[in-house]
């Protein structure tokens, strides 16, 4: 353990007398959303009752490299002016985007949070497929388990905003990124190809 944690640990020690967990979780809970907003120029909505709070985040995956994105009907979701669209014979476009559409995150945080680093999640995303989603939720149980630290919660957004692309795509450094997305969703491509 390093110096580091331990102060953390001290920091957040206790103190004697009456403790009441639920205010101090409660506590923690707004500190780490509100760091979120400030860290992510406000892309995180809150609604609150009482002790559960159900947030959404949007993630904006970004690959300084580039991304070449070959599918149909991505545009609905990009708003980027730095789009680069080319369109070929059979109706497929190719995208050069360095910001990828967004990922979602939605999240409820119960009134044990962060006592019980835990919390549920859903995902969304318009340009990955269902494989790759439930690698992303699986991915993001295995970092709740895994963080030894405070704000899993933003730790998760932190994952999804840098290295989500990595993890799914492995790119080589300092080159773009290719992804088709006629060979993500087979059932798809033959749909559309019909």
């Amino acid at each position: 353990m390093s110096v580091e944690q331990i102060y953390g640990l001290l920091s957040r020690k206790f103190p004697c007398g009456n403790f009441d967990e639920r205010t101090y979780n409660r506590t923690q809970r707004l500190e780490e959303l509100e760091l979120i907003r400030g860290t992510y120029n406000n892309r995180i909505t809150m609604d609150s009752r009482g002790d559960i709070i159900s947030a959404e985040f949007v993630a904006l995956p970004h690959c300084p490299e580039g991304v070449y994105v070959v599918g149909t009907g991505l545009h609905r979701g990009l708003q980027y002016p730095e789009i680069c669209v080319s369109h070929d014979a059979n109706g497929r476009f190719t995208y050069l985007l360095h910001r990828l559409p967004p990922i979602f995150l939605r999240f409820y945080l119960g009134e044990s949070y962060p006592t019980d680093p835990n919390f549920s999640f859903t995902l969304e995303s318009i340009w990955l497929s269902s494989m790759f989603m439930e690698l992303v939720s699986a991915r993001l149980t295995e970092e709740m388990g895994t963080f030894n630290g405070d704000f899993v919660v933003k730790h998760c957004c932190e994952f999804l905003e840098n290295q989500v692309i990595d993890y799914l795509f492995k790119s080589s450094p300092g080159t773009p990124l290719r992804i088709n997305l006629f060979e993500l969703e087979p059932d798809e491509a033959c749909a559309a190809a019909a």
